[in-house]
């Protein structure tokens, strides 16, 4: 997954792509807000190819901290410090800051500000101009999908408020993890504006002949009269190892 994300990014950044909309939908745990949301976000900022950031989450918190974890890692990395020079700008709050100026070519900074569905958001401009890119990192909570009326809702701020705050050239990228069939994400996954990749996180099933095995291990794992039933279990399972990864794609 993430050698196709920095293939992907070679690609267009190579092919001088603008206006793209992504979506991607990964199993928690496998570093997609680390990669998308926090290494990729600073090299936009270091190397100014964006001008304009908005980091959408579910919540005003969430959001806040996401960008504050970027702010704080351009301030204080030193290996960032050392190669692209100091980063801090005039505006350096937690959920909205501007990186500096380019001392040498005069290009101002890069902004980037936190957002959530509650979030006012019409009519954001940076120097009379719209977001360049909108960023969004688990933008949807188990709240959000809860109901349809609430995936209604989900849906519409979205299509009608958060997409038109860009420009014809603005990037879109939406990241999370699927939480129902009908979510946004879900939604967007088949949406043919959408450049879409979906990671899972089972890679194989087990075949036919390990299931007996898988079985007996899950009756040894939950019996609770067993005060050893973990060790038990491990141990089976470490005995018929190589049969119960046997497993198909």
């Amino acid at each position: 997954m993430h050698k196709e994300f920095f293939a992907r990014d070679r690609a267009d950044m190579a092919a001088r792509q603008r206006g793209l909309h992504d979506a991607t939908a990964a199993p928690r745990g496998s570093a997609k807000t680390t990669i998308r949301g926090f290494i990729k976000l600073a090299q936009d900022c270091v190397y100014r190819t964006e001008t304009f950031l908005v980091v959408f989450s579910a919540t005003a918190t969430l959001a806040e901290d996401r960008v504050k974890q970027l702010r704080d890692e351009l301030e204080y990395n030193t290996h960032l410090i050392e190669v692209f020079g100091s980063q801090v700008g005039d505006t350096w709050n937690n959920g909205n800051f501007i990186t500096c100026p380019d001392p040498v070519t005069g290009r101002r900074g890069v902004r980037v500000m936190a957002a959530s569905p509650g979030t006012a958001v019409r009519g954001l401009l940076e120097h009379g101009e719209r977001p360049s890119k909108l960023f969004c990192d688990d933008y949807e909570n188990s709240d959000h999908v809860t109901t349809q009326l609430q995936r209604e809702k989900t849906h519409r701020r979205f299509f009608e408020d958060i997409l038109k705050l860009g420009q014809p050239d603005t990037n879109v990228e939406v990241i999370g993890t699927l939480l129902h069939p009908q979510s946004l994400l879900a939604g967007l996954l088949v949406n043919p504006r959408f450049r879409s990749t979906k990671y899972q996180a089972v890679t194989q099933f087990a075949d036919a002949s390990a299931i007996p095995l898988w079985q007996e291990w899950r009756r040894l794992f939950t019996n609770l009269d067993d005060p050893g039933h973990i060790a038990t279990a491990r141990a089976f399972f470490e005995e018929h190892e190589t049969a119960m990864l046997l497993g198909h794609a």
